[in-house]
C-alpha cells in the first residue's frame, strides 16, 4: 500500500497544523546547520492540558474542557481518537531544563505521557471526583476506538530529569481553573 503524500494544499487543517509543525522544526534545524553558533534542542509536546493562564477557549484543548464542562458534547459524544496528553506546566519545565543543559543540544524531546487518552477518559476523570458530579459530562464516544499509541518520554525523563505529572492531577486542575476563572460556570 503507497503512502499518501501530504502537502499544504492536499492537508486538511489538522493536518495542516501538524504539518507546519513539521516543516517549523525543519527549517530550525537547517538555520542551525548554516549557523553553528547557535544551539537547538526541540520540545515537542503533544496535547497540553493543565491550568490555563489566559481566560479565552482560542486554543484545541481549552476549547474541548469547556465543551466538556459545559454539557456541549453530551447528547453527540466525543471523538473517538486518542493521543497522548502533557501537563503546561511539564511542557514549560522541559523547556527551561532543555536551556539550561549542555547534553540537550541537538536533540528532540517528546514531552506526552506514555499512555494516550480519549476525550472520554478525562470526562470519566472528572466524573469520578465529587466536586464535577452536577457537571453534565459526556458519556460515550461518537464512534469506537481503532487505536492507542503509546508514547516514549525516556529522553525528557533521562537528560532532562523531567518528573512528568500524573494526568488525572492535570484533568482535574483544567477543570478547576476554568471554573474559576468564570470560563465555566459551575451548576447549581
Amino acid at each position: 500500500m503507497a503512502m499518501a503524500i501530504i502537502t499544504v494544499k492536499s492537508a486538511n487543517i489538522t493536518q495542516r497544523y501538524r504539518l507546519s509543525k513539521r516543516l517549523a522544526e525543519e527549517a530550525a534545524w537547517e538555520f542551525t546547520k548554516k549557523n553553528p553558533m547557535i544551539c537547538l534542542s526541540v520540545i515537542n509536546p503533544s496535547f497540553v492540558i493543565g491550568p490555563p493562564v489566559l481566560k479565552r477557549a482560542t486554543g484545541v484543548s481549552v476549547g474541548t474542557f469547556v465543551s466538556m464542562l459545559k454539557g456541549e458534547l453530551k447528547k453527540k459524544g466525543v471523538r473517538s481518537s486518542c493521543f497522548g496528553a502533557v501537563d503546561v506546566r511539564d511542557v514549560a519545565e522541559a523547556h527551561i531544563r532543555a536551556f539550561e543543559s549542555k547534553e540537550a543540544i541537538g536533540k528532540r524531546f517528546l514531552v506526552s505521557s506514555e499512555q494516550s487518552y480519549s476525550q472520554l477518559d478525562f470526562a470519566d476523570i472528572l466524573r469520578g471526583r465529587a466536586e464535577f458530579q452536577r457537571f453534565d459530562l459526556p458519556g460515550h464516544l461518537s464512534s469506537p476506538i481503532r487505536y492507542r499509541p503509546r508514547y516514549s518520554h525516556a529522553r525528557a525523563e533521562n537528560l532532562l530529569g523531567l518528573k512528568f505529572r500524573k494526568i488525572e492531577e492535570s484533568v482535574v486542575d483544567m477543570a478547576n481553573k476554568l471554573i474559576s476563572s468564570g470560563m465555566v460556570d459551575c451548576p447549581q
